[in-house]
């Protein structure tokens, strides 16, 4: 099995070799326009709340008496730790949409964001910034639960246990989505025994991370689609670690690194993994796997797929 492990490794980095030798001649001009405004801006935003926010007690509160499974905000909403409980806001109404209406929620940096208790709930419009946890999670997705985002933006926040969780059974769903500076030891987004996908998502972070951007456990599926991961470093496994089933397809890995390995994916004991029309560009690490890394240790007839894909000046040791 030791010697599969390292046949599927030295696979992929031939294979990136292979790319970079037939690119090597690209330019810094790499990043198309409209990939450059969308990191321009990203870097560029502030966020904050407006004038005479309301109270996370408020927001409960309007969630719980709301009718029709549906709340439209009119206002921003900040954590008061004089009045609000840190835990967070409760929504465990199923078939829920919150409409944010481009309001903002302000943790404080004292205070969960969001629990997510029921089926069948959506968030619309929103943006979440200075959610903070020094135990579990920022936003959970509990058990069987499952949430859809769209254009939901998320700022500056961190936690123990993944800024995102999905527990068990659990189905998150993303969708034109922007996550920025945020942070956790066991990744931004970590799936455990669950089941995510993205889509046209873009995620940066200025702050030091362990796991990456987006971090399977437990057998959990992922699937990402036309999405961009930029500007950040980790330990490992940069943008995405998959542990079951991995499927990538229309992706940028742009300005990546990784201390240790997988300058942007790994994937490690799991039964598929596709990579299709993805691009890598200055993508590297400081030990193992400049750009992609297959642990096939213990597993058998794992089969990783990578097709139609470019690899631009990553660094392979």
């Amino acid at each position: 099995m030791k010697v599969l492990k390292i046949m599927i490794v030295m696979l992929i980095l031939i294979i990136s070799v292979g790319a970079v030798s037939a690119t090597e001649n690209s330019t810094d001009d790499f990043i198309s326009a409209d990939n450059q405004d969308i990191l321009e801006s990203t870097q560029d935003d502030v966020i904050s709340v407006g004038e005479n926010p309301q109270s996370f007690s408020q927001l409960s509160n309007e969630i719980k008496n709301s009718t029709g499974n549906y709340l439209e905000l009119n206002t921003d909403y900040k954590f008061n730790a004089s009045t609000d409980d840190p835990i967070g806001i409760f929504i465990e109404i199923d078939n829920f949409i919150l409409e944010g209406k481009g309001h903002t929620v302000d943790a404080n940096n004292q205070a969960r964001a969001l629990i997510i208790r029921g089926n069948n709930i959506t968030i619309n419009n929103l943006t979440i910034i200075n959610a903070y946890a020094n135990q579990g999670s920022a936003l959970i997705i509990t058990k069987n639960s499952s949430l859809t985002t769209n254009n939901v933006n998320i700022d500056n926040s961190s936690s123990a246990a993944g800024v995102i969780f999905v527990n068990t059974n659990g189905t998150y769903a993303s969708n034109n989505d922007k996550i920025t500076d945020a942070a956790s030891p066991s990744g931004v987004i970590t799936i455990s025994s669950g089941s995510a996908t993205f889509n046209n998502i873009l995620m940066t972070s200025s702050k030091a991370l362990s796991w990456g951007f987006i971090n399977g456990v437990e057998g959990s599926s992922i699937n990402v689609l036309n999405s961009v991961f930029a500007n950040a470093t980790s330990n490992y496994s940069t943008a995405i670690k998959g542990d079951k089933s991995l499927k990538i397809k229309n992706t940028k890995f742009i300005n990546l690194h990784a201390n240790f390995t997988a300058g942007a994916i790994s994937f490690k004991m799991g039964k598929e993994a596709e990579i299709d029309n993805c691009t890598f560009e200055n993508v590297s690490s400081s030990k193992n796997a400049g750009a992609l890394f297959a642990d096939a240790y213990l597993a058998e007839n794992m089969p990783v797929t990578i097709t139609n894909s470019t690899f631009v000046e990553p660094i392979l040791i």
